[in-house]
């Protein structure tokens, strides 16, 4: 952080203090904690594996305190490596609301508004407020009841791109 680094991944260790740093500069933290997750369960007994259980257990402790302090934290994780297949991104979610306890709108504030400040893009996307792109779905239920809903593409009945509808399976009438 005293680098200027402006996106921590992983952030194994974080404490109070580091959560008192990420918040005073601005850093965003992805913590990243659905592959190690993956990787504890699908290798179980193997020494390696079971040596993270202890810095996810910490970092599941702590990741309520540096969400409820105003770290600005991000969904996204080693997609793509062993066991993450690309597409699946709502596993983090619920891994976040259902095992970590993080509420689910602040999640998908991590993925919306905290993702565009991320890439710079705070400005046009993230929120839905006018002079922003309209870029938003529209789900067939409530994903602050049950954010697994992401997960079941029958349950996605909108999207809108650039305030332009891409995709209308919408109620007619």
């Amino acid at each position: 952080i005293d680098l200027g680094v402006r996106i921590v991944d992983h952030g194994d260790g974080l404490n109070e203090e580091c959560i008192d740093r990420l918040v005073e500069t601005g850093t965003f933290l992805a913590p990243s904690m659905l592959f190690p997750k993956f990787v504890m369960q699908a290798m179980a007994g193997n020494p390696w594996a079971d040596a993270m259980k202890p810095d996810w257990d910490a970092m599941a402790a702590i990741l309520p305190t540096a969400n409820a302090a105003g770290v600005k934290l991000l969904v996204g994780d080693d997609f793509g490596a062993f066991g993450l297949t690309h597409g699946d991104y709502w596993q983090e979610f619920a891994l976040y609301v259902n095992e970590v306890g993080i509420p689910a709108l602040d999640v998908i504030r991590w993925a919306t508004k905290h993702g565009a400040e991320a890439m710079g893009m705070g400005d046009e996307i993230g929120t839905i407020e006018p002079g922003k792109l309209a870029d938003l779905i529209v789900l067939d239920g409530d994903p602050l009841a049950d954010v697994a809903i992401f997960q079941d593409r029958a349950k996605l009945l909108a999207v809108v791109k650039g305030g332009k509808l891409v995709k209308d399976m919408l109620p007619k009438g």
